[in-house]
């Protein structure tokens, strides 16, 4: 036999001692090895960003290329603004209140209806939503359309107050 075909044999008890005393050690299981993991402070700088509803009523953004904001409507309320990219969400949400400050308060995503169509004369992409309480007694029209100029989504509000039928509403519910 030649030397490396002795020494090759030699090694083979060896290797398999060491095998099966290998199996015979304890072993940390994945459950308990702990690992010590710091999540900052909650919602803090470095967050992901996630998506809101798929279900979109609208998509808008600025004729040009100077402005880098999108943003989208969905529910009748400004559901993410994205800036600078269109995969980065910044706002998420953004809705009235309405209230007599005793009586009642209503949030548009949760206690009005509403209605959303194109506004072609801006140039842009842009939309307007109407939203309604139930009982028809106030309404909030509000255009939505990005500046051309700047990163910067503007609400247009409603063009007329709510006072008479915030009166009419806090009688009825009083």
């Amino acid at each position: 036999m030649s030397a490396p075909s002795m020494r090759t044999n030699r090694l083979r008890p060896v290797l398999i001692a060491a095998v099966v005393v290998a199996s015979l050690l304890p072993t940390a299981s994945a459950s308990a090895i702990e690992v010590a993991v710091d999540p900052g402070a909650p919602g803090g700088p470095g967050a992901l960003s996630h998506f809101d509803l798929a279900r979109k009523d609208c998509l808008g953004t600025a004729r040009n290329t100077e402005s880098k904001v999108w943003y989208t409507v969905a529910g009748g309320t400004l559901s993410d603004v994205y800036y600078p990219t269109v995969d980065n969400t910044n706002v998420e949400t953004l809705q009235y209140i309405v209230t007599d400050g005793a009586t009642f308060t209503d949030l548009q995503a949760r206690d009005m209806t509403y209605t959303v169509e194109a506004v072609t004369d801006t140039g842009g992409m842009a939309c307007k939503v109407t939203a309604s309480d139930k009982d028809g007694l106030y309404s909030i029209e509000t255009t939505y359309v990005t500046d051309p100029g700047r990163d910067t989504v503007q609400l247009l509000p409603p063009s007329r107050a709510l006072t008479t039928s915030l009166v009419t509403r806090s009688k009825i519910a009083g």
